[in-house]
């Protein structure tokens, strides 16, 4: 996740979803309810079918699923639970010097 932490302010910066191609490893979360509990999970698998926004992954030991690409991040990019308690990172981008 290194890459993604900005050196000035030290927070996250988001990962860009709209590059995510077929073969990418990916992680996202399932929730299960029962009664008044609910169990959530993370799962890690491959991009195996992009339809637009919806990606079809395959996880071992676990089938397929389709999520949508704002719901998924790739392995080692920060998820949305770290953003949210560490923080985004909005330190304007420097262009390097032509």
């Amino acid at each position: 996740m290194s890459d993604y932490k900005c050196e000035a302010c030290g927070k996250y910066k988001k990962p860009d979803n709209s590059e995510l191609q077929i073969g990418d490893e990916v992680g996202f979360s399932v929730g299960k309810q029962s009664g008044r509990t609910i169990r959530v999970s993370a799962k890690e698998g491959l991009i195996t079918a992009i339809d637009g926004d919806r990606l079809t992954i395959h996880v071992k030991r676990g089938g397929d699923y389709v999520r949508q690409r704002a719901h998924v991040t790739q392995i080692g990019a920060p998820n949305g639970i770290t953003l949210e308690l560490f923080g985004v990172c909005l330190c304007p981008v420097v262009k390097a010097p032509a």
